[in-house]
């Protein structure tokens, strides 16, 4: 028989006839067994998720003919005709050890059967990769940047970190392609992007170097109190601001001949005292800090002479010779606030007087000059007796300056001179000299 089937039934008659036909009783036909073998699956071993693979397949049985059906178990998928195709290409969309089975239907005369074979689904390589930041190249600490990514593989999905390598981070989730960083200190920077991979695609990571810079910071004198000039010695306050990102450290001010001061921020002034008359350029100068740039100001400033406001020696005797010079000399400053002579001052007159007088000697010469740029030298004072313990004062009635008065001196005989004279022997000429 052949075909399968049920209620089958044999006659029996003889040749030529003569006797009655015999009629058997009903029987069924049934199917052949088929077998059906998975013969190779290429790659052997393993494919890598989204990639197709050939599965190979044989179906044995009485000439079997239909259709085979190949699966992996997770719901990918191929079939062929048996005979005409010998196998198909399966494709699956998970990565897992996976049972791909070949499943023969069966025809009419042959059974269905099927086989199985263990396979391995990889994880796709993925590849992440930075594909611009903007703004390009660099950009000020604190402000946002933004990281653009790609991820390639199987359809990946999860989360991309990229971070710039000193606590800064942000998250990209795939389908996403980018997300705003920013940055809270200065330098070089190593962006990372890191993505963790999922169940079908691998973890992958790229790089690349950006810069973050400092904040330009603005320092300005924003005022002087008082305002234009200030006396020499005295203080003045100086005014001042910062910005940039909430700045710190100290900033110096200095007015450019040796005097400054300094304060901390966020404080904004401190108090300046000048000790040199005179133009200023009042200098504000701010260092910068982690994350602002060093900036300056300046402005111009007068300080004025106080005048006036004392007396003081630039020279003063060591010694005298009776009748003759005071050595090395005498030389009266009139000097301001600050010691310094006042040079514009050419009108104080100053007096020369014996402020202590040990032997009763009389002062002779100009004892009173008035002072040329500040500075009266008496170059010509004498006191005619020997004595130890002179001093002189030098004053002033007009401006009410204090007077000052010498260290204390001694007045001698010029030996040198004596020696060089002999008592004459001729009493005609000996009245005209006298010796002490």
């Amino acid at each position: 028989m052949d075909g399968s089937g049920t209620g089958y039934q044999l006659t029996a008659s003889r040749t030529g006839g003569g006797l009655s036909e015999a009629l058997s009783n009903a029987f069924a036909i049934t199917e052949s067994s088929s077998t059906t073998s998975i013969e190779t699956i290429s790659p052997a071993g393993s494919q890598t998720v989204g990639q197709p693979y050939e599965v190979v397949a044989n179906v044995t049985g009485v000439a079997p003919t239909g259709l085979v059906t190949v699966d992996d178990g997770q719901g990918g998928s191929c079939s062929f005709n048996w005979p005409g195709q010998g196998g198909c290409f399966l494709t699956s969309t998970s990565a897992a050890a996976v049972t791909v089975t070949a499943t023969y239907a069966g025809d009419a005369n042959n059974a269905s059967s099927s086989d199985s074979v263990a396979y391995t689904i990889d994880q796709a390589t993925s590849s992440t990769s930075i594909t611009g930041i903007s703004p390009p190249s660099e950009q000020t600490v604190g402000q946002a940047y933004t990281v653009n990514v790609v991820v390639s593989g199987f359809n990946p999905t999860g989360t991309v970190s990229v971070g710039d390598g000193d606590g800064a981070s942000c998250q990209i989730v795939l389908p996403q392609t980018g997300c705003n960083l920013t940055s809270t200190s200065v330098g070089a920077k190593t962006l990372a992007a890191d993505y963790g991979g999922d169940s079908n695609n691998s973890a992958s990571s790229d790089t690349a170097a950006y810069t973050i810079s400092a904040v330009q910071s603005t320092t300005s004198i924003v005022g002087i109190t008082p305002p234009v000039q200030q006396e020499i010695g005295l203080p003045y306050t100086v005014t001042v601001s910062v910005t940039g990102d909430s700045p710190s450290g100290t900033v110096t001010v200095d007015d450019g001949t040796g005097a400054e001061c300094s304060f901390d921020l966020p404080d904004n002034g401190c108090d300046l005292t000048s000790t040199v008359a005179g133009a200023k350029t009042i200098t504000a100068s701010y260092p910068g800090d982690a994350i602002n740039t060093p900036s300056s100001d300046t402005t111009s400033y007068t300080i004025i002479d106080s005048g006036p406001a004392a007396l003081a020696f630039a020279l003063e005797p060591a010694f005298g010779i009776a009748g003759g010079p005071l050595l090395p000399g005498l030389v009266v400053q009139v000097v301001n606030s600050q010691g310094q002579v006042v040079t514009d001052d050419n009108t104080t007159v100053i007096q020369i007087a014996i402020a202590t007088n040990p032997s009763g000697g009389s002062l002779s010469g100009t004892t009173s000059i008035q002072v040329t740029n500040g500075v009266a030298e008496f170059a010509d004072l004498s006191i005619d007796r020997i004595g130890d313990g002179y001093q002189l004062e030098a004053s002033v009635l007009s401006r009410g300056l204090s007077a000052i008065v010498t260290a204390p001196f001694e007045v001698k005989v010029d030996r040198v001179f004596n020696d060089r004279f002999e008592l004459p022997t001729d009493e005609v000429f000996q009245d005209r000299f006298e010796l002490d």
